[in-house]
């Protein structure tokens, strides 16, 4: 199977980061019995539709990397990109994976001069003879 484009990715990553939004309220009214934002002690609308928007570029903009590496092929991986994005990329920032894995390229002309010798080959003894032998 060949590996998805990019805007296939940022589709499905969508698609699966706002499955998971939509399933987070849907507990959200079951528990409270209404809209969550009209509650005293709960998230206000501006700053929850903030945090929908935050999420699902998350899961977009990871599916679209992923998608653009050819990590991804199809629409269940693309949509579980999306959906685990926020622990993917936790897991990645708590892993250091942004820079500390990576060495850069030394500069050759920083390395020390490398001295390469022919190796020795021992003489051939009398037993196996050689110029030596009697």
């Amino acid at each position: 199977m060949n590996a998805m484009v990019w805007w296939q990715g940022l589709l499905w990553g969508l698609t699966g980061a706002a499955f998971i939004e939509g399933l987070d309220l849907y507990g959200a009214i079951r528990r409270i019995k209404g809209y969550p934002w009209k509650f005293e002690g709960e998230v206000p609308f501006g700053p929850y539709m903030v945090s929908v928007v935050i999420r699902l570029g998350v899961g977009a903009g990871l599916a679209v990397a992923l998608a653009s590496s050819g990590q991804i092929a199809g629409p269940i991986g693309g949509m579980a990109a999306g959906v685990a994005a926020p622990k993917i990329i936790e897991q990645l920032a708590r892993r250091g994976l942004g820079h500390s894995m990576v060495e850069p390229v030394p500069n050759p002309a920083q390395l020390p001069a490398q001295q390469t010798q022919t190796p020795l080959l021992p003489e051939p003894s009398a037993a196996q003879g050689g110029p030596n032998a009697q």
